[in-house]
């Protein structure tokens, strides 16, 4: 695999060029000032979301998807938030849709980009789920540990946007190598931009002034020695 001659210090600059959040549209700046707001309802979220074709089309798409598997098809998104994914997931899940959007990897035909979400939506289903068998003083907020599951790797989307053919290098020799072993794949990343996508991960959630949780998560969740104290 070619060896590129780039420094943590480098690919931190070329990734944080990216800078603040992307210029957004106004659905999406509307839906990020409705989450700000506790008594934001089911139907004003809904309605905010099916502004936005494709952000409603991803929304449906991932409650109708055999995961969930609904008994019936969902076709709108008050439906979608209502009978399937619950109004914390649904403000996750589009924050997430929001978050990924700038980042292009179609330059990258090793990505595996559907996989990519159907992983993050598993993570983060598990992360909620495991919530409440924590035994800790301060429990983390409503919502945050799944939208922690979703982001977790949203490291790798910057990676791929930065510097396709590299990544493309690393897809390829991981799979074919490693069998896509998670601590090797961050390895190879090292190997070839000086750094993982955990550690771009979270820069970028601290540049976007995510919950600090978040940016723990993605540094730590290879660590099987690191513990989380509140």
């Amino acid at each position: 695999m070619t060896q590129v001659a780039h420094t943590a210090h480098e690919t931190r600059l070329e990734v944080l060029k990216l800078g603040e959040l992307p210029a957004m549209s106004v659905v999406a700046q509307r839906f990020l000032q409705a989450i700000d707001d506790v008594d934001c309802q089911i139907g004003h979220l809904a309605s905010i979301i099916e502004q936005d074709p494709a952000l409603l089309a991803r929304l449906i798409g991932v409650a109708n998807s055999a995961y969930y598997s609904p008994m019936e098809p969902v076709t709108t998104a008050h439906d979608a938030i209502f009978k399937v994914l619950g109004l914390n997931t649904s403000k996750s899940l589009v924050l997430a849709i929001i978050l990924s959007g700038p980042f292009d990897t179609s330059r990258c035909p090793a990505f595996p980009l559907r996989e990519f979400w159907l992983e993050s939506v598993f993570g983060a289903t598990l992360a909620q789920a495991m919530v409440p068998l924590l035994k800790v003083e301060s429990m983390p907020a409503p919502g945050t540990p799944y939208l922690a599951g979703l982001l977790l790797k949203i490291g790798m989307l910057a990676m791929v946007h930065v510097y396709p053919q590299q990544m493309t290098e690393v897809m390829q020799w991981a799979c074919q190598q490693v069998k896509c072993d998670p601590v090797k794949l961050q390895q190879l990343e090292e190997g070839v931009l000086g750094v993982n996508h955990a550690e771009v991960g979270a820069w970028l959630v601290r540049k976007w002034r995510l919950p600090a949780m978040i940016g723990t998560v993605m540094e730590h969740y290879l660590d099987p020695d690191y513990r989380w104290s509140c």
